[in-house]
């Protein structure tokens, strides 16, 4: 899962970083967010969406509102 992510991260963020969020963001700043369904579908990926978030910041703190597997509607 470690390589998956590690490729996912290096494509997607390139050799420099995300430029734009480098350049107007502190290094310092604390941030929220909430991930929502845009359309009704099953939940799949936690882990792999934990492990990502926690490879970028280990102090993130990431919660699962609803579990693996779970079929959710829009907006949820």
């Amino acid at each position: 899962m470690d390589a998956a992510i590690e490729r996912a991260l290096a494509e997607d963020l390139g050799p420099a970083g995300d430029v734009t969020s480098l350049a107007v963001l502190s290094a310092e700043l604390s941030a929220r967010g909430t991930l929502l369904a845009k359309s009704p579908g099953v939940i799949a990926g936690l882990a792999l969406a934990a492990r990502t978030f926690l490879r970028l910041d280990p102090e993130a703190r990431v919660r699962a509102l609803v579990p693996e597997g779970a079929e959710v509607a829009s907006g949820t």
